[in-house]
This record gives C-alpha cells, structure tokens and sequence, in this order.
C-alpha cells in the first residue's frame, strides 16, 4: 500500500510540475526558471548557489532565478517543457542526453556569448569538449559548436576496504612515484623490517611471490605485500590481490570481503591501450564498431611518421594507421626494434580481461568479482555492497564518497587509488611498457533553451555557477569535483575521507566520457550491452566469443551509420 502511495503521489508531482512547466508558472519577466535535480549531497549546494546568485547578480539585474527540482522523471520534464509553449531558460543536462538535447533543438549554442571572464581556460577541457557538436556529421571536436559549460565532472577511481588490505596483511602506503626513492625504501625497510628497493615500492601492489607465468598461490606467512594508493596498479597486480581478498577455496577462505573486485565498466581497461569501443575512421563521422578488434594496439615512445601521419612520444597510433601496421609487419617490427613505439595488448584483449573477472574458470575467468546480477539481485548499490564488505575494491565516482562515507561510517577503514592501467614488468621489477592512465568520467553542463527570451541573463547565470565563485561553494561542500582547478586546494581541504582526493582530481585530467555521449542515444548500446552484462558477464548462455561473433562491425556498423545525417 505504501509503495502504491508513493507512486501515485509520484505522478501527481510530475503531473503538476508538467502543467507548472507548460504554463510557464512563475515564469514571469523577471523570473529566471532553471531545471534540475539533486539529491541529499548536492541539492544543498545546488540552492545555496541559487540563493546567492538571487542575492547578487539577481538583486543587480531584477531577476530572481527559481529552481525546479524533479529527480525521477527529469528526462520526461524537459522534453515536455521544451516542446511546449515555454518550459525553462535554464536546464541541467547529462552527457548522456546532450547530443539528443541538440538534436531536438533544445539547447542555445553558447559560443556567441562566451568571453575571456567566463572561465573556460581553467575548467577541464576533458569536461568542456563533450558539451561540443557538430550535427550534421554527429562529431565533437574542437571546432565543433559549445552548447553547455560543465557544473562538475564526477570522475571515477578504485575505493578499497583498507581494513580488509590490512587483515590479510598488506601495507598500504601512500607515496607519489617520484618520491620514492632509495631513501624512502630504506626509512620503509627500517620501519618495517623488510628489505625492498624503491624499484618494488613503485608498483601499485608489490608481493614477494606475484603470479608467473598464470601460476597463482596465496601468500605465505610473513610474504611482504605493500599497496601504494597514489601509483596505479597493473592488470596483474589488481588480479592477484583481487584473488588475496577473495573468500573462495579455490582462493582464500579466510578473507574478510567475499570478492576481491568490482567493477561494471570497461573503459580504464580499452581506453588504458588506446583502443576504444568506436572508431571514427574518416574523422567525418563514420563510425566502426571496434570493441573485438584483434589488432595490436601502440605507443608511440619517439617522435615518428606512420602511414603518412605525424606521432608525438606519448601518443596511441590511430585506428587507421595501426590496422596499416597489422598488414605491414616488417614496418611494425622496424619502429618496434627502433624503439619509436612499442606493442601494446588489442582492444578485445583489454575487454577480455575486464570480462574475465567474473567469468568461470570454465569460461577462463579467474571469478574475483561477482556478476552482474549478484550485485543487483543482493538489492544493493555498488556502494552498499562495497560498504557491506561483499567486496573490497570498487571503481565508482567521485559523487557517490559522501554515500559510501555515511554507509561505512567508522566500521572500516576505507579511501582511494587510481585505476588500474596496463603495465608490463621486465625482469629487474622496471616497467618495460606501460599504457596510459584512463578511464571514463560523468559531468553535466548548464544549457540554454532555445525558446528562452532571457539568454543574455541565462548565460549570466552559468557563468556564475560554473565560474570561480559559483564553484569555491561546489569545491568547500566537497561532493564532487568542482571544474575549475584553481579551487583543488578548497577542494581537497573540504572532508577528512576519503584522504586520498587528488585522485579524483588527477583523473579529471585524463578520463573521457562513457559510450553511451559518442550517440545521439543508446540504441546502438543496448542489444550488445543486454547481452554483454546479462549474458556474458552472468556466465549464462553466452560466451565472449560467441558474443562478438553476433556483435562485430559487419552487424553493428549499419546502426552507427544512421547517426550521421546525409
């Protein structure tokens, strides 16, 4: 009965705010309307910012900006508000709908409005570029029209169950990569009657006995194991304290989590070797579905020319140009031996060890994590199953610390470390190659409507929350990243946990957003995604190879191609 309540009370509130919205209620000449959500973290935030925009600008100009709220069915709100006679001046909008916003007409573009005061050179250009597009050939690039400014950029990173590192007897540190240095390794060994060199306390999780050559045995008595939370971990060193953590007997019955690890996305494993689920192959918008590509992927570690094309040390070669290398081994093997680049794992080898965590041994999973369903089905959220203990490492955004901070309150200990990133070692404990770190980040961006007649004042109004003094209030309530990085410090200085902010931070700088902003919907995610996670990942009617004999470019590419309008 409850639960029939709340539902109908539901819909009266979404009716009401409709008819509120389509006719134009307190949307006088002096009323500045914005549409948004927010939950108990940041609505707070979200109506100081209101409040103290009214008291200022509003107070200076005649405007008094009014703030409509609706969590559950935001996406219904907007597209019947703007579809009808007036709707909002200002509305919120996810990466994941913007390019559908655009294409419907909804949002301003902000290029014409934009000046040297409002703050775009220190705002994440990770964050802005995915508020750029061109329609007509459904790309984003620097060229490409801006219509929205980011209000946060809600970046992802590994939260561990320090607690549970510790039960099983790994030391955790936290020391910068270049600080550790021989001096560091000795006030270590002296701290901790061990006998390391710096080289070993560079690696995200050092173990005496690692897995060789895919032989795997849990850790003697007295083994050193040392976890630093400021280096990221390899592919094989997250698995192997995945399996520590892991309360299995085929790994370790006494562990104090039931999975080592956990995560639903697979962007930090392709995006790490520069592969990609998509690629656009003309840079004109034709897309080709590339997540089971076999080809390997590069790094380029000197200044070359591949097929015509300039490369810079740090740069992936192009999609194009490494399958040109495929085809042209001796040219491969020439700037291998050279140097100039080096081989790194293919796109379907990366997804295959992000699906490979959960899989059975049968499967060739190592089952470190548990499906899909076993975390959906324990009626839980990410964050409640890493809280509860059901899991000791997690990768989830930053948004949801304030979450995991009330959930765990002082039962355990807990922060968090980059993600991991594919590394591999030479003999001597150096790394040999390395991708790079990466990984996939949520923002939403304030837009302007199009049939708004008060844009001169909108456009004040974002200015003001996602500049410099609008985001010292985002950066001091320290629930999300703010966007410009000259407020880190406040940031960093607004909670005591997690300790290790920068992370969230740093990965502002390098993580992209998620598939489903590439199109101007999901469609062409969702028959390969419901088999992927249902399927898949649940160890139940299908294997990878079977999933990308069904989904490969030769089935999906007609779908991308509907994208880009003729």
């Amino acid at each position: 009965m409850k639960k029939i309540i709340c539902a109908v009370l539901a819909a009266v509130l979404l009716v009401s705010t409709l008819a509120f919205a389509a006719c134009g209620g307190g949307n006088s000449a002096t009323t500045l309307l914005v549409y948004g959500w927010g939950d108990q973290d940041s609505l707070p935030v979200f109506n100081e910012l209101i409040e103290d925009f009214n008291e200022t600008i509003g107070a200076e100009t005649g405007y008094e900006a009014k703030f409509v709220v609706e969590n559950t069915n935001y996406e219904t709100l907007l597209e019947t508000a703007i579809s009808g006679d007036r709707g909002p001046d200002v509305f919120f909008v996810k990466d994941q709908y913007f390019k559908k916003w655009v294409k419907l007409g909804f949002a301003e573009p902000l290029d014409s409005y934009v000046t040297e005061n409002t703050g775009l050179n220190d705002m994440w250009e990770s964050a802005v570029s995915r508020f750029r597009y061109t329609v007509s050939n459904n790309t984003s690039t620097a060229d490409s029209p801006l219509y929205g400014l980011p209000l946060d950029n809600s970046t992802t990173a590994l939260y561990y169950n320090k607690t549970a590192l510790e039960a099983v007897g790994v030391i955790v540190i936290s020391c910068d990569e270049e600080n550790v240095t021989d001096e560091f390794a000795q006030q270590f060994n002296a701290e901790h009657g061990t006998s390391l060199t710096a080289t070993d306390l560079r690696r995200g999780f050092y173990r005496d006995n690692p897995v060789s050559d895919g032989y795997w045995m849990m850790p003697a008595d007295g083994e050193t194991m040392v976890f630093n939370n400021r280096i990221p971990m390899s592919w094989d060193e997250i698995e192997d304290l995945a399996r520590i953590l892991t309360k299995s007997a085929e790994y370790n019955p006494a562990s104090p989590t039931d999975f080592g690890y956990y995560t639903e996305w697979w962007f930090n494993y392709g995006f790490s070797v520069g592969g990609d689920c998509i690629e656009d192959t003309t840079g004109d918008g034709d897309w080709t579905f590339t997540l089971g590509d076999d080809a390997a992927n590069y790094i380029v570690n000197e200044g070359c020319e591949i097929d015509g094309h300039s490369y810079a040390a740090g740069d992936f070669v192009s999609h194009n140009d490494k399958h040109s290398l495929a085809n042209d081994a001796s040219a491969a093997n020439a700037l291998v031996s050279e140097g100039k680049i080096s081989e790194l794992p293919s796109t379907r080898e990366a997804f295959s060890r992000f699906v490979n965590l959960s899989q059975t041994a049968e499967r060739g999973g190592i089952e470190v994590s548990p499906t899909t369903t076993g975390v959906t089905g324990s009626g839980q959220q990410k964050s409640g199953f890493f809280a509860n203990q059901k899991v000791a490492l997690l990768v989830d955004y930053s948004y949801n610390a304030a979450a995991i901070r009330r959930l765990v309150g002082d039962t355990f200990e807990w922060d968090v470390a980059p993600l991991p990133m594919y590394k591999d070692y030479n003999a001597d404990g150096t790394v040999r190659v390395a991708g790079k770190e990466a990984g996939h980040s949520s923002s939403s961006a304030l837009a302007i409507s199009t049939k708004s007649n008060k844009k001169d004042i909108a456009f004040r109004f974002i200015e003001y929350w996602t500049g410099v003094e609008g985001q010292s209030v985002v950066a001091a309530s320290g629930f999300n990243v703010p966007n410009q990085s000259s407020l880190l410090d406040t940031y960093y200085a607004s909670v005591s946990s997690p300790a290790n902010m920068r992370v969230f931070a740093e990965a502002a700088e390098v993580q992209t957003p998620g598939d489903w902003w590439y199109m101007p919907d999901k469609l062409w995610i969702d028959s390969w995604a419901q088999a992927l996670n249902q399927k898949v990942r649940n160890n139940s009617g299908m294997t990878l190879d079977e999933f990308f004999a069904q989904f490969n470019a030769s089935t999906l590419d007609s779908e991308l191609a509907k994208y880009k309008e003729n």
